[in-house]
């Protein structure tokens, strides 16, 4: 399989895992295999991007959660309902545990792995988790969207790949149906990339994290200009797309 030299420095060689993901992985040990603290250690000063709430916000739109959908596009920050329920916990350590039940849902697990999960955070977090009304609202509607992939035996992914029930199990499906478009949301900034990879005033690409990446500007005067155009590519994207996501550049929210 080709291999992407030319868009990840840091990287010794990058490999999609699989043909039919949109993902791509380090091929060797790289920093994209460490803990994002630990990869921070390494990169240094960057401009650290990342898509806000980006899987909630791919399968609520997506699979229908209109509630949820709609409470994303007036602002919701899903991590504050939860951090109230929790108030003997830091708001960092209510989020680790919180984030991955999130993605274990989006993902297609089922309860019984989001309950092991959530017990790191307390005996019942399960159980205020799964009253939460959002999630109550997405796990609705991931059941209908999971009788539709049934019925239909297989749903085409934003990047136009088909995702057949005869190949793959379902909790599969539904992650690289949500992985296609955490891609596409991305996909304007390697555009930009590519097209001044070779400009001194141009970016290096540092560091890709699937719903975010790390970039370093050229020019520490050019760091401006860079961001306005990235958020303006990503802003773009997503409206076309649907999707009530933000992006965050070195954990400022930059789009309304």
């Amino acid at each position: 399989m080709e291999s992407n030299h030319d868009y990840y420095y840091e990287h010794v060689e990058f490999l999609s895992e699989k043909e039919i993901t949109d993902r791509f992985y380090s091929d060797g040990g790289t920093i994209q295999n460490l803990s994002r603290e630990d990869r921070n250690i390494f990169i240094g000063e960057s401009l650290e991007i990342d898509l806000v709430q980006a899987q909630l916000a791919i399968v609520a739109s997506r699979w229908n959660a209109k509630m949820t959908t709609e409470a994303l596009k007036n602002g919701l920050n899903i991590w504050d309902s939860f951090y109230k329920q929790f108030p003997n916990y830091q708001k960092d350590y209510v989020k680790k545990w919180v984030k991955k039940a999130i993605y274990s849902l989006c993902f297609g697990a089922g309860k019984d792995l989001r309950k092991k999960i959530l017990h790191n955070l307390s005996s019942n977090a399960s159980e205020i988790f799964h009253k939460n009304i959002y999630i109550v609202d997405v796990l609705k509607a991931r059941n209908k969207f999971i009788q539709y992939i049934k019925k239909n035996k297989r749903i085409k992914t934003v990047r136009n790949k088909w995702l057949s029930t005869n190949e793959l199990t379902i909790p599969q499906i539904l992650a690289l149906f949500a992985q296609a478009y955490e891609y596409e949301l991305i996909e304007p900034i390697f555009e930009l990339y590519k097209k001044n990879k070779n400009n001194k005033h141009g970016l290096e690409m540092i560091c890709y994290e699937f719903d975010g990446l790390h970039l370093r500007v050229k020019r520490e005067e050019d760091k401006e200009e860079w961001k306005r155009r990235i958020i303006e590519v990503v802003n773009i994207k997503a409206k076309n797309l649907g999707i009530p996501t933000k992006l965050e550049i070195n954990g400022v929210c930059t789009l309304n």
